[in-house]
Parts: C-alpha cells; sequence; structure tokens
C-alpha cells in the first residue's frame, strides 16, 4: 500500500497524464509524513530532481522540500561544471567522445555522466581527463579526486551477453548535439538514444526505471521508427526491437487505463528468453537458459540488499563502494560470459 502510494505520487507529479487524482494526492498528508521514502523510490527510478523540481514549484513554502531541492541544485552546480569542463576538453584536444546514455528529454541529474570513446582514441581522452584532476581507477571507471567534478563513466563499445549491441561506427553515423542545462556536448540522435536506451535497459538491467519508462515513451514520438528499424535490422536484432518497443507500448496502455505498475519494473524469464531468441543467429541451449535464470536471481539478490543497513554502509564508504561494485561486476561479467551463443 505504502509503494503503491509513492509510485502514485510519483505519477502525479512527473508523468500526471498517467495518474487522474493528482490534486487529491498533493493533498494527501501521505506526502508530507512520507516525503524520505517517496524521495528514496524517486532516486531509485532516476527521477529524484525532476520530482524534487514539480513538488518545491507546487510547494514553494515547504521548508523540507526547499531543503532538499537546494541539494539537488548543489548537485545539478557539479554536474554542470563537469560538462563545462568537457566541452572544454572536447574543442582544446579535438577529443573523439560522445555523449551517451543521457535522458535529454526528462530533466534528470545521473549517477555519471557516460562518454563513449573509440578505443583507438582511448588512451587520449584519458590523459586529457587525468589533466583535469580526475583519478583512473580501471579501464572503464573513472572517479572524481575533487569534490567540484561529477563521476565520469567511459564506454569504448554498446554490447551486452557478446551478441547484441551496436557496431562502434554506428554512433559516428548517429551524431548530434546534445543540450543539456545549458551546456552543448556531441550526442547522439533520438534515434539512437532509442535504441541504447531501450538495449541498455532490456538487455544491460533486465528490468526498466520508471525514468526509462518516460525517456523511451517520449523517444517513441520524436524518433523516426523506419530509421530505427534500419539500425536494428543491420545489427541483427529487429525482432527484438520490435517487442521491446511493444512492451514499452503495453505498459503505457496499463497505466493510461489508471493500473498500476510497479517500478523498477522487472522483466520476466519468459519475455528475456523471447527477445534472446529473436537474435539473429542466436539459439540459446538449456545451459544458457540457466544461466540466466541465475542472472535473475544475483538481480533480485541485489535488489532486496538495496534495501538492507549492509548496503546503506556501504554506500557512505567509498574504499567499501568500490569492491563491491567491482566484486559484482565480476560476478556478472563471469555469468554472462557463461552464455554461450551458437551461430
Amino acid at each position: 500500500m505504502k509503494r503503491d502510494l509513492a509510485i502514485k505520487c510519483i505519477l502525479a507529479h512527473v508523468a500526471p497524464e498517467f495518474e487522474a487524482n493528482r490534486k487529491s494526492i498533493q493533498e494527501t498528508d501521505f506526502l508530507a509524513f512520507e516525503l524520505d521514502y517517496i524521495l528514496k523510490l524517486a532516486s531509485t527510478n532516476g527521477l529524484r530532481y525532476i520530482f524534487l523540481k514539480k513538488l518545491q514549484e507546487a510547494a514553494p513554502d515547504d521548508q523540507k522540500v526547499q531543503r532538499y531541492w537546494q541539494y539537488s541544485q548543489d548537485d545539478l552546480a557539479k554536474l554542470k561544471y563537469t560538462l563545462t569542463s568537457l566541452k572544454e576538453m572536447i574543442c582544446r584536444d579535438s577529443l573523439k567522445v560522445l555523449l551517451i546514455k543521457m535522458p535529454h528529454l526528462i530533466s534528470h541529474i545521473p549517477k555519471d555522466v557516460d562518454l563513449f570513446v573509440p578505443k583507438a582514441h582511448l588512451s587520449q581522452v584519458l590523459g586529457a581527463l587525468e589533466k583535469y584532476k580526475l583519478k583512473l581507477h580501471d579501464l572503464f571507471l573513472l572517479d572524481e579526486v575533487e569534490s567540484k567534478y561529477w563521476p565520469v563513466d567511459i564506454y569504448t563499445e554498446i554490447k551486452y551477453h557478446n551478441m547484441i549491441g551496436i557496431k562502434p561506427e554506428e554512433l559516428w553515423c548517429h551524431q548530434s548535439e546534445a543540450r543539456l542545462f545549458g551546456e552543448t556536448l556531441p550526442g547522439l540522435t533520438d534515434e539512437m538514444n532509442l535504441i541504447i536506451t531501450l538495449l541498455h535497459g532490456f538487455f544491460g538491467h533486465r528490468r526498466l526505471t520508471l525514468l526509462d519508462f518516460l525517456h523511451a515513451r517520449k523517444l517513441l514520438f520524436t524518433a523516426n521508427q523506419e530509421i530505427c528499424c534500419q539500425i536494428a535490422q543491420k545489427n541483427g536484432w529487429h525482432k527484438a526491437y520490435q517487442q521491446m518497443t511493444a512492451k514499452i507500448r503495453e505498459l503505457e496502455n496499463i497505466l493510461l487505463q489508471g493500473k498500476l505498475i510497479h517500478f523498477p519494473y522487472s522483466l520476466s524469464l519468459k519475455f528475456i528468453l523471447t527477445i534472446y531468441n529473436s537474435v539473429d543467429g542466436v539459439t540459446l541451449s538449456f545451459r544458457d537458459t540457466l544461466t540466466l535464470m541465475l542472472i535473475l536471481i544475483r538481480d533480485r539478490i541485489v535488489r532486496n540488499l538495496e534495501n538492507s543497513c549492509f548496503y546503506q554502509y556501504v554506500l557512505r564508504r567509498k574504499k567499501l563502494r568500490y569492491l563491491f561494485n567491482k566484486k559484482l561486476s565480476g560476478i556478472t561479467h563471469s555469468l554472462e560470459n557463461a552464455v554461450r551463443i551458437k551461430e
């Protein structure tokens, strides 16, 4: 019941078209007494910033809301500073970099700034980042040394389970300007943004946050579907693309009917097996199916841990957080690499 009301409250402020009782929800005591819980759920769904923005506009005299809003402004200042620094670096050193996985159609402060860098240009980009006092933890993860910077994450490929992804050259064919909080950086077209949003949610995380869903839904209207289908066809997963977009529309219809969906929305094993088997040239064996089941079990264990005291303790300690993420990443890669694809 508590989670239901929290989801309704978030929808009422962020996507009111899905929540007819917006006014009555805003006026209830639930929002005042359970604000911390609602904000935690909004954060889990990638919507903390936009939710607080709408909330402080609706309740300008609420001191607790305004205090949280000010915290978000401090985070925004760090993000803007990082984006400005990245733009200067890209222009100064002529870096071959693309901003990816940034939901530009919804105001959002991400956990980190994701960059795509061709492998041939990786050392040049890392060198430029280090000039700005960014410390290298390992090949694909950078963390800030000075608090004025927002974390940066680097990708050299968009590929999941060694079988589905996008050829690097495809990204450069769909380059566009990314406009974020007043800054303009090299980014991607709506078509490629939609593709990456779907792949990362369905194949990368195997679940959809409310941000994933809302952003994909918006992109389905702004992106040229013919181009999206051509990209998917060229990369061998046109059927999977159709199934993923159909799932987004199915969730949309459920919400428009006034029914409730708990986000993050975990994908069922049956659906995951369906989209995997629809990839060109892929045949999943019994062993592959068992491995995917283990991956889903691991996902569920980690998500249950997110609400535990242990997990919160780890989050508050930088070294423990890094070791935990590294160990978890190793387990995930071992499981994913165990999926043997037969051509």
